[in-house]
């Protein structure tokens, strides 16, 4: 007993200057919080809590049993899990625990106060309910009231793992008055914020500041993003996490001999994790009018396997001038929004994405022409290039002389032809893109 009372004295020592910062905001707070005395503990609220006491340690082990059996039931075959109990906090009076027990208790400040943390596990073999303490030494074992019974391997309850904060019952007052005042004082001061910037920080908005200050989702898989402080037309973007669903179907048998059927859907995640501008963006509007500023893009029908999508907006501007907004620059293509030729090769990003070339790396093509026929072949030596069967033109750095085409490129009709007087310029059939650039094989 005596290790108990030491680990409380340390605890509610080492925390005291929390619980000052935590009455100083409050008592900064305002004029009318400095004049009233904090009102006492609600008797309801302390009678609820108390109703959770655990008794003995008896007590414990049977309680964690129950909240075990009922985990486990919601817990797909195959997998395991730490889960708090319910509360996750109980009262506990020390006199009616062993003296092993109550020196194995380590404590941690929580509230002004000193609680206990416990993991309860379960001997799959014997049984037992293990109880381990904050550092996850034995403190004790609690034989099985009956006898036991047969459980599947993948759901045996003892998978479930579970977790409780024992709290002494003298100090259930300073913990509830404690945690009640730390909750008002958060209240005021997010309700200062709000009432500061006009209720956009709420929503990581300051006041004026562009961006989505709303997502609303409906049951039929629709989502509703409202722009605010926008110009007159933006862009929205989203970022989506797949997902695909498998069905799991557990059937045991109860306490009392009646035949459970549980069915539980798990999703896998199959696409990359949100990974920010780097991850693959779609465009799902370029022209969402704002009216004021503001406006509300429908995003509709949204597959179930969608489990989390990210949005994003801009405003439809293209600050450079070569013919992509700035927001497909950023989220689509990833170039520099204030740089027409982001690689520096002289094609503009634009011209690289029309022709499905690669804007960060300098290309030897500096410029196409589309045009609908190709003239007539000049005298000289010409290098061409021929179709392949996907109607893709293939362009290369080190362009095939005519001796050098290989027959399985398909089609004898040149739709790429290399200027013979302007090196690292080609003319390109209309209709046509190129779509490979590389070395020559």
């Amino acid at each position: 007993m005596k290790n108990l009372r030491k680990q409380q004295l340390i605890a509610i020592g080492s925390s005291s200057a929390v619980l000052y910062g935590v009455l100083c905001l409050v008592a900064f707070a305002s004029a009318a919080s400095r004049s009233e005395k904090p009102a006492p503990v609600d008797a309801e609220q302390y009678a609820d809590f108390m109703e959770n006491e655990v008794l003995d340690i008896q007590d414990l082990a049977e309680d964690a049993e129950v909240q075990r059996r009922m985990f486990n039931r919601i817990t797909p075959p195959g997998l395991s899990w730490t889960q708090p109990m319910f509360p996750p906090v109980a009262p506990f009076d020390a006199q009616y625990f062993d003296e092993q027990f109550l020196a194995g208790l380590l404590g941690e400040d929580k509230n002004s106060v000193a609680i206990y943390p416990l993991s309860l596990i379960q001997d799959s073999k014997t049984r037992e309910t293990l109880i381990y303490n904050a550092e996850g030494e034995l403190i004790a074992a609690i034989p099985a009231d009956c006898g036991s019974r047969e459980w599947p391997k993948d759901a045996d309850p003892s998978r479930v793992i579970l977790q409780l904060d024992l709290l002494p019952a003298e100090d259930v007052e300073p913990y509830l008055y404690t945690e009640r005042r730390i909750e008002e004082t958060l209240a005021r001061y997010n309700a200062s914020r709000s009432a500061k910037s006009g209720g956009a920080a709420t929503r990581g908005l300051e006041a004026g500041e562009f961006g989505i200050c709303n997502i609303q989702g409906t049951t039929n898989g629709t989502m509703f993003i409202t722009v605010t402080n926008g110009a007159s037309v933006a862009e929205v973007f989203a970022y989506t996490v797949w997902h695909t669903s498998s069905v799991v179907v557990v059937t045991w048998t109860n306490e009392q001999s009646n035949v459970v059927t549980d069915t539980n859907t798990v999703w896998h995640q199959v696409s990359p994790a949100f990974n920010g501008l780097e991850s693959a963006w779609e465009c799902l509007t370029t022209n969402l009018v704002l009216t004021n500023g503001v406006g509300v893009y429908e995003n509709a029908n949204i597959s179930s396997n969608a489990r989390i999508r990210f949005y994003a907006v801009a405003n439809r501007q293209d600050t450079d001038g070569d013919g992509l907004t700035d927001g497909m620059e950023i989220f689509i293509h990833h170039t520099a929004p204030q740089s027409m030729d982001t690689d520096g090769d002289g094609l503009t990003d634009f011209e690289e994405v029309q022709l499905g070339t690669e804007p960060h790396t300098p290309n030897i093509v500096k410029k196409v022409y589309f045009v609908d026929e190709l003239p007539e072949e000049p005298t000289g030596a010409v290098h061409r290039a021929r179709t392949s069967m996907s109607r893709g033109a293939i362009f290369r750095q080190k362009p095939y002389i005519r001796s050098g085409i290989k027959k399985d490129l398909g089609s004898t009709s040149p739709v790429i032809l290399q200027h013979p007087y302007r090196p690292n310029t080609i003319l390109l059939k209309r209709g046509y893109t190129i779509r490979s650039v590389g070395e020559s094989v």
